[in-house]
């Protein structure tokens, strides 16, 4: 085969010929990945590309996709536990319906819309931080059980959920400073945000432990854990 051009090689690796995209999931509401997306195998396989691409090439992605491709197309890593466990949609295959890590990506690549989409704008945050630890966790449990016998993940997050009630006195009421009517107004918003959303801005005293028992949830649902690390005291992590 004829050997080509230097720059011929280049545009060809920067940019490969993508087929049509197909839709995926129930009613043609999923998410949309090319026919054959371009795996490692497509690359690696040319004998007329340049030892030095190859390499960047092999060096960008998991070593894991150099010989299944399935991890191109499989559902990512961040979508276990959809709508409710899931983590933030991934911008990359909203914006093109195409994600390059596939199923090593930490961020959901299904459908949000709704609730799943929900959170507290920057009034709403204030007004959290104005109240105590034991206000802002009486708000937040009722919630929390409901999301969970809504979506039926009461065996999945069992030991969670037990964790985050152990914060709580056992009678617990909210301040009588806090205008019923303010009382409502935040009620209608919790009552719309999923489940990790709730979890996350529940104002636990182990977060380390509160990740590790959500992760391990979803796992429970068929998800892949990920690394938990910390770094100057701050968790990393993306819930």
């Amino acid at each position: 085969m004829q050997q080509m051009a230097g720059p011929q090689v280049m545009n060809y690796w920067l940019a490969p010929p993508m087929p049509p995209p197909v839709v995926l999931g129930r009613g043609g509401g999923g998410y949309m990945l090319p026919q054959n997306p371009p795996g490692l195998a497509t690359y690696t396989s040319m004998p007329n590309m340049a030892p030095e691409l190859m390499q960047v090439k092999v060096a960008s992605i998991p070593a894991e996709m150099e010989t299944d491709a399935s991890l191109w197309t499989g559902i990512s890593a961040g979508s276990h536990g959809h709508p409710e466990m899931c983590h933030r949609p991934c911008v990359y295959m909203f914006k093109s319906g195409f994600c390059h890590l596939g199923s090593f990506c930490d961020h959901c690549h299904l459908l949000h819309e709704g609730p799943s989409l929900l959170k507290l704008d920057k009034k709403q945050r204030s007004k959290l931080k104005e109240l105590s630890r034991e206000d802002v966790m009486a708000l937040l449990l009722p919630h929390i059980r409901h999301r969970v016998a809504l979506h039926s993940l009461g065996p999945q997050t069992l030991e969670l959920v037990q964790l985050l009630e152990a914060e709580l006195p056992l009678d617990p009421a909210i301040s009588a400073d806090l205008l019923p009517r303010e009382i409502d107004r935040l009620n209608r918003v919790l009552s719309r945000l999923p489940f990790s959303a709730l979890v996350k801005i529940f104002p636990h005293s182990s977060p380390e432990k509160v990740i590790e028992l959500f992760e391990r949830s979803r796992f429970q649902l068929g998800a892949q854990p990920i690394a938990i690390t910390s770094s100057g005291g701050g968790l990393r992590v993306r819930l």
